[in-house]
Formats: structure tokens, sequence, C-alpha cells
């Protein structure tokens, strides 16, 4: 097992998946890139216009986590998707000492952890959405913005196994949004700037 403390952490393992949406966000993106560490169950979500951004994102992350969290992720686990092939070969030329994980084609189950976090996350997604009342073509464009607030949120449930959120378990620290999450689809009222107005009279 992986200790918490960040000093303990060699040999993080990141599972890396990426999810496909048929309509084009409101940022322009259909891509849905995921990256879980398999130990704190902690996730990133990266929203992308082309697979070939994974590489980027990816090396970014693990760079990140160096440099700024003294965290070194050495295993990487992932199917052998053009994309993934390309991250392996971009990491190789970088010297960033990556073991990659290659499942085999058509075998999910070996990489079972993110498989499902994506089934589990499009049903609160949907969730999300109805609570909001959004319909129509805005809930197809805003799909983005509903995966990356489940995501965030998801991260600082505590888990029941442990009693402890995964940001907490990551990083040994809660997150600084988690006191200020508001809920998605909320109405946002923004100040028109007039200084003289009626008393019942809306000031946004």
């Amino acid at each position: 097992k992986i200790s918490n403390s960040p000093a303990a952490r060699k040999g993080e393992v990141l599972a890396i998946d990426i999810s496909y949406v048929r309509k084009i966000s409101i940022g322009g993106c259909k891509f849905w890139l995921r990256a879980e560490d398999l130990f704190t169950k902690f996730k990133w979500s990266y929203f992308l216009k082309k697979k070939s951004e994974t590489s980027d994102k990816i090396v970014e992350l693990i760079r990140h986590l160096r440099t700024s969290e003294n965290i070194t992720v050495e295993n990487i686990r992932c199917d052998n998707a053009g994309e993934n092939k390309a991250l392996s070969k971009l990491c190789l030329s970088e010297g960033l000492g990556i073991n990659f994980q290659f499942t085999a084609p058509n075998t999910p189950q070996y990489n079972g952890s993110i498989e499902r976090s994506f089934a589990t996350s499009y049903g609160r997604m949907r969730a999300i959405l109805n609570a909001a009342g959004i319909h129509g073509e805005l809930r197809e464009r805003l799909w983005a913005e509903a995966a990356n607030y489940e995501n965030d949120t998801e991260n600082v449930m505590v888990l029941r196994k442990t009693d402890i959120s995964p940001h907490e378990r990551f990083f040994g620290r809660t997150a600084r949004y988690q006191k200020s999450l508001r809920i998605f689809g909320e109405i946002g009222v923004i100040n028109n700037g007039v200084k003289i107005s009626g008393k019942l009279t809306n000031k946004g």
C-alpha cells in the first residue's frame, strides 16, 4: 500500500481513459479525459477538442505533481489506443521514467475503476442537470460544466471505507473550494451599478 505521506508516494499509479460525447460543449470540446489515482480515488478531468491533446495534459499533470506536491508518478495504466501510445513516447523522450501498463483490446475489466467511474459520473450528471431544470440544446452543450462540477464534488465527498475524502487522502488537506460549493444551475445576480433606485427595484 502507498502511504498518505507525500515522501512515501513513490510508485504512484494513475489510470487514464477518454470518453466521447456526441454534442460539442460550449467550450468547443467533445472528449472527456480523466485520470484517477488508484490508491486514493482522487480524479482529474480535462475536456479536449482532440484526442491528440491527451499527451500534453497528462505530462503537465505529472510535472505539476512532481514539482508542486512532491508526488512522483511512476506507473500509468491505460488501453493501447493511439493517443496513449503517443503519450508513452512523449514521456520517454522527456525522461519522465513512467512505466506504462497497457491493457489488451476489449478488456475494460483490467482498468475497471476508471471505466466504471465514467458510468457513475454520467448518472450523476443527468441528476445534476435534472435538478437544475436544464433541458434541450443547452443541456447537451453544458455537459462539460456538469462533468467538471461532478468531478469536483466527488473528490470532496467522504468515502465510507476511509471516513475521509479522496482530496484529503491525496493532498493531506481539505480542498479550498469545499466550504464555498454552490448548487449547480443556481441563479446568480450581478450588480447593475445603479446607485439610486426604487426600494422594490431589482439591484441587478
